[in-house]
C-alpha cells in the first residue's frame, strides 16, 4: 500500500507525510524478528500470538496518517484495503482460538 501511495503522488495523492525514521525503525525491528525466528523457529501458538501483535502494532502506521488524498475514490480504495487488514487480523485471532481449543 505505502509503494503504490509513493507511485501515486501527484496523481491523486496531493502529498506523503511520512517520517522516514519510523519506518526504518519498524523494518530494522521487523528484520531482527525474522533473523531470530530463522535461528529459533516458534511454536504454531506462538507464532500466531506474533503475528497478531506484528499486524496491531502496524496497524496505526497506516494510509490516513501519511496521506493527503485528492481524489476521494483513491481515498476510498485505501480506505477498503485498511479495512482487509483488519478483516485479516480477526482471521488470524480466529485461527489462534480455534489452535487454543
Amino acid at each position: 500500500q505505502f509503494r503504490l501511495a509513493s507511485r501515486l503522488k501527484g496523481h491523486g495523492i496531493k502529498s506523503l507525510n511520512s517520517d522516514i525514521y519510523m519506518a526504518k525503525t519498524i523494518l530494522a525491528k521487523i528484520l531482527t524478528v525474522y533473523e531470530g525466528v530463522q535461528k529459533s523457529p516458534p511454536s504454531l501458538k506462538e507464532a500466531f500470538r506474533f503475528a497478531i501483535k506484528l499486524e496491531h502494532s502496524l496497524s496505526g502506521y497506516h494510509m490516513e496518517s501519511i496521506a493527503t488524498f485528492e481524489d476521494e475514490n483513491l481515498a476510498q480504495l485505501f480506505t477498503s484495503m485498511m479495512k482487509n487488514d483488519q478483516g485479516h487480523i480477526q482471521m488470524l485471532e480466529k485461527t489462534l482460538h480455534e489452535l487454543c481449543e
